[in-house]
């Protein structure tokens, strides 16, 4: 996990660089979940989780195991949509209401769908 003090204002950006594209051996996995949990268990400051999803490959297995463990720690978390510039075949509005669809019944996810793009 990386840390990232921004600026003056007292925040801390946690990075959990990877999760989505985890590789390595089982026992690897499991450390890596449990390091997580761990923090979330622990952390008295945390105020939000941005998941990352990439817009390109869309929402994975391992995007839901983490929605449910949030969840199941009561953590707030919102879901931002990344390289929305590289799906030219798919209107935007059409990305929106897939994505509205999934993350409906996570009481703890925002419904805002953000979006990031390169360009």
């Amino acid at each position: 996990m990386f840390f990232y003090k921004l600026g003056a204002s007292g925040l801390v950006l946690v990075d959990a660089p990877g999760y989505g594209f985890a590789k390595g051996d089982q026992k690897e996995l499991v450390a890596w979940g449990k390091m997580i949990t761990k923090y979330l268990d622990e952390s008295r400051s945390l105020y939000r989780v941005v998941c990352l999803i990439d817009a390109e490959h869309g929402f994975k297995e391992t995007d839901f195991m983490l929605f449910e463990l949030l969840e199941s720690k009561q953590k707030p978390f919102v879901v931002c949509l990344t390289k929305c510039d590289k799906i030219p075949n798919k209107p935007i509005t059409e990305l929106f209401e897939e994505s509205i669809e999934k993350i409906k019944g996570f009481k703890f996810c925002s419904p805002i769908i953000n979006v990031t793009s390169s360009k």
